[in-house]
Formats: structure tokens, C-alpha cells, sequence
């Protein structure tokens, strides 16, 4: 009898006590189907890009949306690192702040797709439980480097956390419109980005001596 065909490439199986490797390379091959822009997200396809049977995905995952948050999750933590990494050692507030704010431009150019999917509208409430400290954690990178420059006297800002709020409304706004304006100079000079941030963080030109309490 001739030999059965499968339609998924053999894979090497994991050794015993690397099933949770199994659960990464779950998540990545959702990620690489979310990068090449495919129509519609299914088990099936995860199961298939992943090189492994349907059934073997519920050892590590009940259903698509739980496989989805964890992408999500994964986005997250990978935009934090970038960002983290494009502030290096500077020592300078302002310029972590504008590093921390290209960084966000250019993940979203970088990977537009991954983008869409973190700030998607449809989200339900356990998803939404689910990656709320990973998206906190990111928006928090934003109010420290404000509140690191309101600390060297480098800002105005009465509210560090509110002017993230802004600068990072404003963020997904440029970022948004570069996606949708490819050939539109303007919006894709960094210089427009840290102008943007240096008004809405209220940042000045140099540092401004501290108020002295009257004695």
C-alpha cells in the first residue's frame, strides 16, 4: 500500500520537557501569518505555519483568542524592549523621551499589521484583562521619561501622566496617517515627531531652576 500524505511538513518533534517551547513556536507562527497580512486567523493555519497536527495547539492554548492575546502580549513586551533599547544610556531626559517616542513611530512602520492588531476595536473584556498591565507597562515608558524631565527641570508639565496621554494620542495619530499616506513627506520627518512631543510635554530649551518654598 502506497504511503498516506499529510499536508503539514514534518517537524522535529521537542525532547521531553520542552512542551513550552511548543507554546512559543504557537505564537510565532501566528506572528509570522499576522506580518504576511492573512485574511483571516485560524487554528488550522496557526497549526499548519507551526508544522504541527490541530489537536497538538490545545495542549497549550484552548481556542484562537487565547493564542491571540498571548500575541498581543508578545507585542507588547517586544515594543517595550525596542523602545528600551532606543533609549540605550542616554543620560539626557529629552532625548529619552524623543528615542522613546521614535522608537513607538517605528515599530508601528516597522510592522503595521502587528500595530493594528494591538489597537484593534473588538476586543472583549477577558482579552482586554488579559494584556492591560503589557499595554500599561508600555504607555508607563512614556510617563517616566516626562517625569524624568519635569525632575531635571526640562518640563513644564503639571502632569506627567496626562501629558503621556497626549503624546501618545498624538503618537498613534502621526503613526496612523503614515500607514495611510505613504507619499506624504511631511509626516515621516522625525522632526515633526519631536516637535509634536516637545510641545505637548511641555519641555523647554534648557533646565529651569526650581521654585524655592519661602522661608
Amino acid at each position: 500500500m502506497a504511503p498516506v500524505m499529510t499536508s503539514a511538513r514534518t517537524r522535529r518533534r521537542n525532547a521531553r520537557g520542552e512542551g513550552s517551547r511548543l507554546r512559543v513556536e504557537i505564537v510565532e507562527a501566528a506572528l509570522r501569518l499576522i506580518d504576511d497580512d492573512t485574511d483571516r486567523l485560524t487554528l488550522r493555519a496557526v497549526a499548519r505555519e507551526a508544522r504541527i497536527t490541530g489537536p497538538s495547539i490545545y495542549d497549550h492554548f484552548p481556542d484562537l483568542e487565547s493564542i491571540r492575546t498571548e500575541v498581543i502580549r508578545s507585542c507588547y513586551e517586544d515594543l517595550i524592549e525596542r523602545i528600551f533599547q532606543a533609549q540605550g544610556d542616554d543620560a539626557d531626559p529629552v532625548e529619552r523621551l524623543e528615542a522613546t517616542c521614535l522608537a513607538y513611530a517605528r515599530y508601528g512602520a516597522d510592522f503595521p499589521h502587528r500595530y493594528a492588531l494591538l489597537f484593534r476595536g473588538e476586543r472583549d473584556q477577558d482579552e482586554k484583562l488579559a494584556v492591560g498591565d503589557r499595554g500599561a507597562a508600555a504607555l508607563q515608558t512614556l510617563v517616566d521619561t516626562i517625569a524624568a524631565c519635569k525632575e531635571a527641570g526640562r518640563s513644564t508639565t503639571a502632569d506627567p501622566y496626562d501629558d503621556a496621554i497626549a503624546v501618545w494620542s498624538a503618537l498613534h495619530g502621526i503613526t496612523t496617517l503614515r500607514a495611510s499616506r505613504p507619499n506624504f513627506a511631511p509626516l515621516h520627518r522625525d522632526e515633526l515627531i519631536q516637535s509634536m512631543v516637545h510641545r505637548l510635554a511641555g519641555i523647554t530649551s534648557s533646565s529651569q531652576p526650581r521654585t524655592q518654598t519661602p522661608q
